[in-house]
């Protein structure tokens, strides 16, 4: 199973049934999600392109803005997006074959302050499911 297959579920799983954490309509949302396969129960920093946690976090206090493209106008649904600040989460799914799949969702700056308290600056699984602002979302 791979990261595609793990975002399709969930999307879906948001647009029938969301968890209250995201149906609060003072913040729009965005997440980052990754996948952690067995063994493994650690989410290393490598997991994460240089961008990625840097824009969750500059998005909490500042608006979001996306032009699209022109490059096919028959395909584009509409021209931008704009989104007031939002609330950002690392989403973590630590994937086992023939196991329920569980998503666990953390604000990014819990995540961040667990991995610079970390000596690895991986992040355990131990540590995002025991994390009292994290939420988990079954698939």
């Amino acid at each position: 199973m791979n990261e595609t297959k793990i975002q399709t579920l969930l999307s879906r799983k948001l647009r029938t049934r969301p968890p209250k954490q995201f149906t609060d309509t003072e913040r729009a949302k965005h997440y980052e999600l990754k996948i952690v396969k067995y063994p493994a129960k650690t989410v290393p920093p490598s997991k994460f392109r240089p961008q990625q946690l840097p824009a969750l976090l500059k998005y909490q206090t500042k608006p979001y803005h996306h032009k699209y493209s022109d490059l096919d106008v028959r395909m584009k649904m509409f021209d931008a997006t704009y989104m007031p600040v939002s609330t950002g989460y690392v989403a973590i799914c630590f994937y086992k074959p023939r196991t329920p799949k569980i998503v666990h969702f953390i604000p990014i700056e819990d995540f961040n302050s667990l991995q610079a308290t970390s000596a690895r600056k991986s992040v355990k699984m131990e540590d995002l499911i025991n994390h009292k602002r994290s939420f988990n979302i079954y698939l």
